[in-house]
């Protein structure tokens, strides 16, 4: 280095900091393992709401294994309701964390090339508008999953007499395509639709701040912030899920 050479990121003889553009930081990145870069959020997003969905079924197989009537009596469905949907669960999981990858993967893909187009990071404003999108997105192609999923729920909750009995989330699909049309598979799950778009658009912006918390407070790697932040901030959304 000569005498006068400043690091990286110094232009001037006062050694004051310039702005560096994020498309010069970002390029750093892009190379033999630019598509593992780009998977990567899909791959941790499905494994951290399989995670999620998996602990959630194993604490209410625990609630009915060891009867507590103080639990019991906590649950939202009775036995013999929660019986009915046990065989879809693996299915359920399955559908619940296909969205969680194309929602969430398309979203940190939007962000890296909106913020790769604009040089800078993105304002709060842009980042809901990527959340809304990409929650649109992966609503629109799981619906059918969702309709699906919705029709098991509900014919749980009928007297045994009067159920379909599905036999899978793909049974329950064909029976609604055959009898309703193939567009009854989106009306059927259009208030989840809406409610999940929202729901990300609101999320997914606190989601990318308390990863970056993650990063800088805690230390931790990409991939740890992210299963860890996918897993926790995900169950606030119970509710809007099972709909």
């Amino acid at each position: 280095m000569e005498g006068n050479a400043l690091p990286t990121g110094y232009s001037n003889e006062m050694g004051t900091p310039k702005e560096v553009p994020l498309r010069e930081i970002t390029s750093a990145h892009v190379g033999a393992s630019s598509w593992w870069l780009t998977l990567k959020p899909f791959v941790n997003a499905g494994l951290a709401q399989t995670i999620r969905e998996s602990m959630k079924v194993t604490v209410i197989e625990c609630f009915f294994h060891f009867p507590s009537e103080r639990f019991q009596a906590e649950l939202k469905e009775p036995k013999e309701q929660y019986m009915v949907i046990r065989k879809h669960i693996p299915q359920i999981i399955l559908s619940s964390s296909l969205m969680k990858i194309v929602s969430v993967g398309s979203y940190e893909v939007l962000k890296k090339q909106v913020a790769n187009a604009r040089g800078m990071p993105l304002t709060l404003y842009q980042d809901a508008c990527c959340g809304l999108l990409a929650g649109s997105i992966g609503a629109y192609i799981c619906a059918p999953l969702t309709a699906a999923r919705i029709s098991i729920y509900a014919d749980s909750k009928r007297p045994a007499a009067k159920r379909v009995n599905y036999r899978s989330l793909f049974d329950a699909m064909y029976r609604i395509g055959a009898s309703e049309g193939l567009p009854a598979l989106w009306k059927r799950s259009a208030a989840s639709v809406k409610g999940m778009a929202a729901y990300h658009a609101s999320m997914l912006p606190t989601y990318n701040l308390s990863k970056e918390f993650c990063r800088v407070d805690f230390a931790f790697d990409e991939s740890k912030a992210q299963l860890g932040n996918h897993t926790l901030l995900y169950n606030s959304s119970d509710q809007m899920l099972t709909c």
